[in-house]
């Protein structure tokens, strides 16, 4: 019987992420919308959907089917409160991630992020009074699906 093959990251880290694991969060990310949406919860901390959808070009059910790919890999929390979904990004999935990926220790990741960003990967964001769009997402013209814009 084979055994499934697990990354190991270095002893500062509380247990390796298995392969289905890592393969789950690679996918997740492989998609450039989801990959923008982590970047913008890493930079403005905490968004609700309704923010989110601002954010993006798309209608809300792609948005909702695209947070539950990235909740389904432990990527990001959604959490209610009242009648909206908060959405956070989960710091320590990203950071054992990243670890994973580049062979550096999860401490190593952490100071690195924590030096990168004025709010580390996972910390409470500034307020910055605005949302500004992801910055390689562009909206499709009117009349034309998104994934054809380029063509």
């Amino acid at each position: 019987m084979s055994q499934g093959f697990v990354c190991w990251i270095e002893a500062d880290s509380k247990a390796p992420m298995a392969e289905s694991e890592f393969v789950k969060v690679a996918k997740a990310l492989a998609d450039p919308t989801r990959h923008e949406m982590v970047r913008a919860l890493r930079e403005h901390g905490e968004l609700n959907c309704s923010a989110m959808c601002k954010l993006f070009p798309l209608s809300q059910p792609t948005i909702s089917h695209h947070v539950k790919m990235l909740e389904s890999a432990g990527l990001i929390s959604v959490r209610r409160e009242g009648q909206f979904h908060v959405l956070s990004l989960n710091a320590s999935v990203v950071q054992t991630f990243v670890a994973e990926l580049t062979g550096a220790g999860v401490s190593a990741v952490r100071q690195a992020s924590e030096s990168d960003s004025p709010s580390g990967v996972g910390g409470p964001a500034k307020p910055t009074g605005h949302v500004r769009p992801p910055s390689r997402l562009k909206t499709a013209e009117p009349g034309k699906r998104a994934r054809d814009r380029n063509a």
